[in-house]
């Protein structure tokens, strides 16, 4: 049950999830499969997206995943019952990967090469702009009304059902436009890639999920403190993102992919080897380069080896494959980060990157092509 601000339920509240994740830590329990189950809910959201993107086109699709996604979101303003609850963020999650399948997919049919190229990267940095504005406004929020008031932030996302009613074109393809493209031979041929992407994206949430541990070890404890810390990144996530489309431009895929390693190896190595909180920090900053250039790149390699009719297919099973590896991460390196420490968990995770560097730069061969 909710009781004031603070989160608390009864085992039986779980019901069944309760004999899958256990029925003890009360709030506590609840706040982390809200985060678990929304990766979950958009781990099977891309397939699902992708494949109602070749059923009822891109705009339909979005139309229904903004109404989802606005729903789910705003649950949290009135539901009390923690099972809702989560099934809501699950839900969302799916709603989350349905509006990024068809967003990309819009992207891939109406830019080409270099343009879509620079084009996503400016996308990329809209959203991690964004997402910086909605995390400070959400702290504020919560300061002002309590824990529940941030959901509110949620209702702005109605008011883009309008523009993709009337900008994005209702086209959708044929069964015959997806024969012609290749069909699920297409995404066969790119298991190779996608196997890829988990442990790619294994190491690349190695901040994400395994920061706030190092900054409490190394004596920054404060919530506040923290968050502030891990903020700052996304600022960096926008400087990455605007880069992608000259460094596409410039270096090719292939270079572009050995600099987004090599930028994660220089962040892991610089938490795990200046064992402190000024460089945990800096790491973390290092590592929001990165991120804000793998998704905009990864989406262009996607969509370069596939044609528009199976654009949503193909980038829907992108997305599952980077949330497995997102999923997997704590069952991972949780144990070796209690047996070994933080820091040198994250050592020996940028080192393992920067031998992967090494390996890519001299290889002619390479997971995402020249």
């Amino acid at each position: 049950r909710f009781t004031g601000d603070t989160l608390a339920f009864v085992p039986a509240d779980l019901g069944p999830l309760g004999y899958i994740f256990g029925q003890n830590g009360g709030g506590a329990m609840v706040a982390q499969l809200m985060v678990t189950l929304l990766g979950i809910g958009t781990m099977l959201g891309g397939p699902i997206g992708g494949w109602l993107a070749a059923r009822i086109g891109n705009r339909n699709l979005l139309c229904l995943a903004l109404v989802l996604f606005t729903a789910t979101g705003v649950a949290g303003l009135v539901v009390d019952a923690p099972l809702a609850f989560l099934l809501a963020r699950f839900l969302q999650g799916i709603a989350c990967a349905s509006i990024l399948v068809s967003i990309m997919s819009t992207i891939g049919e109406r830019y080409q090469r270099d343009a879509r190229a620079k084009f996503l990267g400016f996308q990329g940095a809209i959203v991690s702009a964004s997402g910086f504005v909605a995390l400070f406004l959400g702290g504020e929020v919560a300061e002002w009304g309590g824990w529940r008031a941030p959901f509110a932030l949620f209702v702005p996302a109605i008011l883009m059902l309008p523009l993709a009613l009337f900008v994005m074109p209702s086209t959708r393809p044929s069964k015959a436009d997806r024969t012609v493209a290749g069909g699920w031979k297409v995404i066969v041929g790119l298991w190779p890639f996608y196997l890829m992407l988990i442990p790619f994206y294994m190491a690349a949430y190695m901040t994400t999920v395994h920061l706030s541990f190092v900054l409490a070890g190394d004596g920054v404890t404060r919530p506040q403190s923290q968050g502030l810390i891990m903020t700052a990144s996304m600022v960096f996530n926008v400087i990455g993102a605007s880069a992608y489309g000259t460094l596409k431009t410039k270096l090719g895929r292939r270079w572009v992919f050995i600099i987004i390693l090599g930028i994660f190896a220089a962040s892991d190595l610089t938490i795990g080897l200046w064992a402190n909180a000024v460089g945990s920090s800096a790491g973390c900053w290092v590592a929001g380069l990165a991120g804000g250039l793998m998704t905009p790149f990864f989406t262009n390699v996607i969509l370069d080896r596939t044609l528009a009719a199976m654009n949503g297919r193909a980038i829907g099973f992108m997305y599952a494959m980077m949330y497995v590896g997102d999923f997997l991460n704590p069952f991972a390196m949780t144990p070796l980060r209690l047996s070994i420490g933080n820091h040198p968990t994250f050592a020996l995770v940028g080192a393992a990157l920067a031998l992967a560097v090494v390996v890519q730069s001299l290889s002619r061969r390479s997971p995402v092509g020249d």
